[in-house]
């Protein structure tokens, strides 16, 4: 191939390839880390990941009716069903 046949754009072209190519590498570079680490997990995150579980569980149970307190001053959540005549 003569290289008199070669124009600008066709550089640019093959530049523009080159690019993607490199861009491709890369990500395929990344993709293939991921997975080699992926089997080495650490075993204290997992423990601090449980322990986080259990804690949000713990805060999202319900709390008891019985352990809501009163205050004098306040009236019950149905107070208007009272003063209905029967």
């Amino acid at each position: 191939m003569g290289w008199e046949h070669v124009t600008a754009s066709d550089v640019f072209a093959f530049a523009m390839i080159a690019v993607i190519g490199a861009s491709f590498g890369v990500i395929l570079v990344l993709f293939i880390s991921m997975k080699r680490h992926a089997g080495r997990r650490d075993d204290q995150v997992d423990e601090l990941l449980r322990e986080i579980h259990l804690e949000e569980k713990e805060l999202a149970r319900p709390v008891p009716k019985a352990e809501t307190i009163v205050q004098p001053w306040e009236r019950q959540a149905d107070w208007w069903k009272d003063d209905e005549p029967s």
